[in-house]
This record gives C-alpha cells, structure tokens and sequence, in this order.
C-alpha cells in the first residue's frame, strides 16, 4: 500500500508539474508573440518618425538591432516596390494580406503566417506610410530560440521539483502508512503476548504512532479494542486447546477425529502407538493411508445411514472395544471414534467362567459322593458295621476335601480382593521355614519324606501369615507328591535388594508343557494324585497371588521323574512402602 501511495503521489506531482510547464511555455509564448509585435510597432512608430526611405530604414534597423527585421514597403495598388530580405520583381501583389488591409483601412495592422515566398513564419506589423504601407516582420525562429531557453529552464526547475517531490512523497507516504504499520505490528506481537495469561489487557508502546492524522484515530482506537478483544478470544482458546489436548493425550483411550472427507484431522498418543506410530498428525493423512486395519475400516463403513457403530477390534494380544460416531458441528460432517483396551477385563471374565466352571465340577464330585453313600446309608442298603465304618470314612475325607476347597476358594478371594491390605511387618524367613518344617514333620514322616531346613538369617518386610502359607503350601506340595526315600530342602538364600525362598524336592517332576500353567487356577499336574491326597487344584494360585501382593517374584524349574525346585523371590522393601 505504502508503494502504491507513493507512485500515485509522484504520479500526480509530475502530471502537475507537466501541465504547469505546458501552461508555463504556452504563456511563455504568448508573452514572446505580444512582446515581438509591440518591439514591431515601436520600431514602426520610431521609422514612420523619422521620414526616412523604406531602404534607409532597413538599414538602420538591421545596424541598431541585435535581431533582424524584414522591412516591406507596398504601394498603393499592392505592389512591393522595397523588401530587405527578398527581390520585389519576384513578389505577388501583397493588397490582400491581412496586416496590408488593416494599414489601409485604419492606419495600422498585424498578423502572423507563414511567408509564400521566403516560406517561414512571420510576425507582421504594418503602418501607413506615404502613399503606400510599411510592414516590418519578425520570424517565429527567434522567437523559439527564446521559448527554448525558457523551456530547458523549466526541465531543469522540473527535474529539481521532481526529485523533490519523489522525497517528499516518500516521507509523506510512510508517515501516512506508519500508524497503519504500527496496528499491523500489534497484531502480530498479540500472538506472543498471548502467552502472558496474567494480563486481561494489552498495553501498547504508543512511541511508534506519536504522530497520528485525526482521521486515523477512530480506526487506531477501534483497532485496539479489537486487537484487547481478539486477544482475550484467542487466550481462552489456546486454554481450551491445552486443556483438550492435556485430556486427550494423558487418556489410556485411544481417539481420533475425522472431517466428513475421513481424513484425520486430531490423533492421540493412545491411537499413533496402536495403529502408526511414526504417523505425523501435521500431514493430515486419509483414515485409509493412516492405518490399514481393516477391522477398523469396516466399523467405518458400518455408519452408512446410521450415527454410531460399535465393535471389538484385536490388534496383536490387546482388544479394544470401539465405538464410532458420526458428529455433525457448523454444519459440518465428522466422525469421532474413541478405542478402550478391554483385554484385561475380557481375561478377567474368561478366567471367572473358568473359575465359576471348575469350582461347579470340583465341589460336584465331593457332593455326589457324599450324597451317593448317605442315600445308601439312608435306605438301609449300608448296614454292616465295617461298611459303614468304611462308607463313613469316605464321607469325612470328601466333606474334609470340600471344606478344603471352599476354605481355598474363600482365602484366594480374599487376597484378590485387595480391599483390605495385609499388615507388614520384618519377618524373618528362616525361622518361618523351621516353623512350616514343624507342622508338616508328621505328614512327612508318614509319607516316608525327609525334611531339611537351610540357608542365611534373613527378615524381609511382609505379612507374617501370608509367607508362612506359602513356605506351607510348597512344602507340603513336595511332600505329597515325592517318593518314598525322598527328601524336601527348603533353603533361605540372600538375592539383590531380598532373598530368596527355595523349596526343593526328589519328587514325581512337573513336565515343560504343565511348568507353564501349573500356577493356574484347578490345575493339576496328576489329577487322580490330587484327589487321592486331598489336593484342591488351588494352594499353587494362592502361592502365586501371595508373591504378587508382597512385590515379589516366582519361578519353577522341574524335571520329570527327578524333582522341582521352585524359588520365589522377596524384596527387602515394597515399592508402595518406599514412596
């Protein structure tokens, strides 16, 4: 704008300049053309005076001037009986020429033309005189010579103005434009001052629009409030986006947002790490070049005359539980698609129909059996003493396994549900190991098993109950499925930041194919030997879910028909208690 100011101001100022010198040349002219003829009709005046012949006065003229005159002398019937500048036998009767006429008509006369006979411009001015006419002339020559000289001090005046002009017009456009620069400086600074969120207002150095035109102040004023108002805008925006992109990006839900085109116009972190992790969100990429899962993509296609969808998509071992939704905002067409990773909760459902499953079949048998031999008690079919002895029996063990069970069951309730955290206290691991070698030395002794406690004198935080369990339910797990002859170590070994517990044992072996699930809930590695030694399927699951609640870590090692050793490892301080 400040160039096209400035062109249009020299623009104008030279137009002027231009029109002024033409009016200048042509009064310049006019002033030369009236000056020429008076100089004429003095010299006239001065030789009609002196009463000397037409000859004698062209000589005179021609010694007393610095210019030349032409002096004509025409009689009365028109005729040139004297020129100065040209032969009278070669002259035409010069009775109608214009200035001639006049001289005749009123004693004097003027014109300019062009000469028939000398064929240049002349100013003319005739008297009477005598009889005849004297006519003195002046060509147009000289008086360009005069113009001309004028004229190249006007180019001279006209370059000198210009260049001027071009300065001022230079000042004058940027001081026109400076206030207009300073609001557009104001707007750009707004975008970094609308970082400083302690501010409602904006203040401005106003050094750089000191000087402002009248008209100019309404606009800068106005622009100010604009500029105070756009920025407030701008500011809770920006707070708004923040705060978006703060929710969006820390969500564990994966989001993305579409226009009505299906190109993604907001990605979170959750969705790049599932579908394109080196995807750009700046490049604005189609949903179709963006992923290529196509169980995605049919979820989209799904919403073809219909505003949401909702399906599971698998990616690798996760699942995520989409929903799609169209959205329609300024009229216009977007799809918002929001992915919760449901693969914990849909383990969790399968293992409780596991569980809900086995539990049903293993307190089923025990059940029956109870149920099958007190029928037969009932109805008199049992009645022999020893049958009944031996029947009865049967009952204790099976209500004995069942109250097991459920004891089991209830104890592995308890420590997943988390709600009520075990007191933790220093407890010292060796001396819970001799403990549990007390309580089992008659079971193992029955079974012909011998048992060797071992090992450093170490106390790890934990609860007192929970590792005396778990010593238990390894070791008798050893005794109950080891040989005759055989043997049971527990040993207390000191480990990086803990120590750790191993139970070891000469017993039956676990193979590599069950070493990976034997921790699982009912399962067990020799079915028809758990039941015969009351075994429950569960003392491993609850070991396992021990371990997990004190921080710590297990392992088994085992092979078949020589032995198992299974090490759980126990850190000297739990993460929770640290922090």
């Amino acid at each position: 704008m400040q160039k096209r100011l400035f062109k249009s101001m020299t623009l104008l100022v030279s137009i002027a300049l231009i029109i002024f010198s033409v009016i200048a040349v042509g009064i310049s002219w006019s002033v030369c053309r009236n000056y020429a003829f008076s100089e004429l009709k003095t010299a006239a005046v001065i030789a009609k005076q002196s009463g000397l012949d037409a000859s004698e006065i062209g000589e005179s003229l021609k010694e007393n001037l610095d210019y030349t005159v032409r002096v004509t002398y025409i009689e009365s019937d028109g005729t040139v009986s004297y020129d100065s500048e040209e032969d009278p036998a070669d002259m035409e009767n010069h009775l109608e020429r214009e200035e001639v006429k006049q001289a005749f008509e009123s004693g004097s006369g003027q014109a300019q033309r062009l000469s028939q006979t000398l064929e240049k411009t002349y100013c003319y001015y005739a008297v009477r005189y005598g009889d005849g006419v004297l006519r003195l002339a002046r060509t147009r020559n000289s008086m360009i010579s005069i113009i001309a000289s004028v004229a190249a001090a006007l180019v001279v005046a006209m370059g000198i103005l210009i260049i001027v002009t071009t300065a001022i017009s230079m000042k004058m456009s940027k001081s026109m434009m400076k206030p207009i620069h300073e609001l557009v400086r104001r707007f750009d600074l707004s975008g970094e001052d609308s970082d400083d969120d302690d501010n409602d207002e904006i203040e401005w150095d106003d050094e750089g629009i000191d000087e402002v035109y009248e008209e100019l102040e309404p606009v800068i004023e106005t622009a100010d409030k604009l500029l105070d108002d756009s920025h407030r805008i701008v500011r809770r925006l920006k707070k708004e986006k923040e705060k978006f992109s703060l929710i969006t990006e820390n969500m564990t839900e994966g989001m993305i947002l579409l226009d009505g085109d299906k190109t993604v116009l907001s990605v979170n972190r959750t969705a790049l790490q599932l579908f394109n992790p080196d995807y750009n969100p700046s490049s604005k990429l189609k949903l179709y070049d963006f992923t290529t899962d196509e169980q995605l993509w049919r979820l989209i296609d799904e919403l073809d005359g219909i505003s949401s969808a909702r399906g599971l998509i698998h990616v690798g071992e996760q699942c995520w539980r989409t929903f799609v939704n169209q959205t329609e905002y300024a009229g216009k067409y977007g799809i918002v698609i929001i992915l919760v990773d449901v693969t914990e909760s849909l383990k969790s459902e399968e293992i409780r129909r596991d569980f809900s499953a086995n539990v049903s079949h293993e307190l089923k048998t025990p059940l029956t059996t109870i149920k099958g031999f007190g029928e037969m008690m009932e109805k008199g079919i049992i009645s022999d003493g020893d049958d009944v002895k031996r029947y009865g029996g049967t009952i204790y063990r099976e209500a004995a396994r069942l109250l097991s069970l459920i004891n089991d069951i209830i104890r592995l309730s308890e420590i997943e549900d988390g709600e009520s955290k075990p007191i933790m206290e220093q407890v010292d691991l060796l001396e819970a190991a001799r403990d549990c070698g007390e309580i089992l030395q008659v079971k193992a002794d029955a079974h012909d098993v011998g048992i060797e406690i071992c090992g450093s004198d170490i106390s790890v935080k934990g609860n007192k109950s929970y590792i005396v369990e778990m010593i238990l339910n390894l070791m008798d797990n050893s005794i109950k499925y080891n040989r005759a002859g055989g043997s049971v170590t527990t040993s207390i070994e000191p480990a990086p930041n803990g120590a750790n517990i191993i139970v070891e044992d000469t017993g039956i072996g676990i193979s590599e194919a069950d070493q990976e699930r034997v921790f699982e809930r009912f399962y067990r590695v020799d079915k028809s030997r758990s039941k015969a030694t009351g075994g429950t399927g569960l003392g491993l699951s609850i070991v396992k879910h021990m371990v997990a609640v004190h921080g710590g870590k297990l392992s088994v090692k085992s092979k078949l028909g020589v032995g198992t050793r299974i090490t759980i490892f126990l850190p000297f301080e739990q993460e929770d208690d640290e922090k």
